[in-house]
């Protein structure tokens, strides 16, 4: 489910779970194993994450998902990765869906072919994205680029990724050999000062009227479905942390006040 390599003192981790590299319990847990493998070995300066046969992943199994993954998850991932001091880049081609994109997200840096897309297409499916994109992609992207993103499910091409902040670099050639590249020239940064987790949320216009209009957007084009709706209070209370900061500030009559209030309790 992974292959694992080392490079001029960079650990190559390679998804290999054909035919689309999809995230089950093995392959999960083959990247937990690998990262720390990566993390005890002192020779080890920096970490590619990358995917066999041209693609880096589309996402959890749903067949194993819906019996329950026996591993850990993409998050226990992520949260290994946010306390390494290792630079962790994810070196993507073909796509990353879903839970793909969001353990990307959770890589300190994202490189990509021009011909990449990304998405997160969970609400397509009826389910919420799972994994910490809700909270990482809107301090990659800005707020109103991840709403948009996640209730639309759209396929995000590489270029436009970049300008939006979700991918670093594009680059051509041979994606691993771009990788350790990238990884290397990123040794000497604090890893701490790059975790999407540190960045604050961005976003352009009034609280209350961006999830307003994402909300009767949501209820208008999935209509009776609960999981856009949550999504969109989970980005509100959560991504902004409005429940430990910004709630007391927000006014009392707010419709977004009103709704993390309720959710919240």
């Amino acid at each position: 489910m992974m292959d694992y390599s080392i490079r001029d003192q960079v650990a190559v981790i390679k998804l290999d779970n054909p035919p689309v590299n999809v995230l089950g319990s093995a392959a999960l847990t083959s990247i937990y194993d690998g990262i720390g493998k990566a993390d005890r070995d002192p020779s080890i300066k920096a970490v590619v994450i990358c995917g066999k046969n041209g693609i880096f992943c589309a996402g959890v199994d749903i067949k194993e998902l819906d019996n329950g993954l026996h591993a850990p998850w993409i998050k226990h991932i992520g949260d290994f990765i946010d306390n390494m001091k290792k630079p962790v880049v994810a070196a993507i081609e073909g796509f990353a869906l879903g839970g793909g994109l969001e353990l990307a997200l959770f890589c300190h840096y994202r490189i990509a072919l021009k011909t990449v897309r990304v998405s997160l297409p969970e609400l397509q499916l009826g389910l919420m994205p799972g994994a910490g994109g809700t909270i990482r992609l809107p301090r990659a992207a800005g707020l109103n680029n991840a709403f948009d993103i996640i209730t639309t499910g759209n396929r995000i091409p590489a270029e436009k990724a970049a300008m939006m902040g979700i991918i670093d670099q594009i680059v051509t050639g041979d994606i691993i050999e771009e990788g350790i590249k990238f990884v290397k020239s990123k040794c000497n940064i604090d890893t701490s000062l790059v975790c999407l987790r540190m960045k604050t949320v961005k976003y352009s216009g009034d609280l209350d009227d961006i999830s307003e209009a994402f909300m009767t957007k949501v209820k208008s084009k999935f209509k009776g479905a609960i999981a856009p709706i949550v999504s969109i209070l989970e980005f509100v209370i959560i991504i902004l942390d409005l429940y430990y900061v910004h709630l007391q500030s927000l006014s009392k009559n707010s419709p977004t006040y009103t709704r993390a209030k309720g959710t919240c309790k």
